[in-house]
């Protein structure tokens, strides 16, 4: 894929806070809630 088509995809995920889009050139994937989640159930 090409930047210009690859782009939208990102935005769409940056926007649901599933991506971390900060570092140009690198997707890094966030996994939201996940330290409530380990907090609840392995204190």
């Amino acid at each position: 894929m090409t930047t210009n088509q690859f782009n939208p995809y990102r935005m769409r995920l940056i926007h649901k806070d599933l991506v971390d889009g900060e570092t140009r050139g690198l997707v890094r994937f966030v996994l939201p809630e996940f330290e409530a989640y380990v907090l609840e159930h392995f204190e």
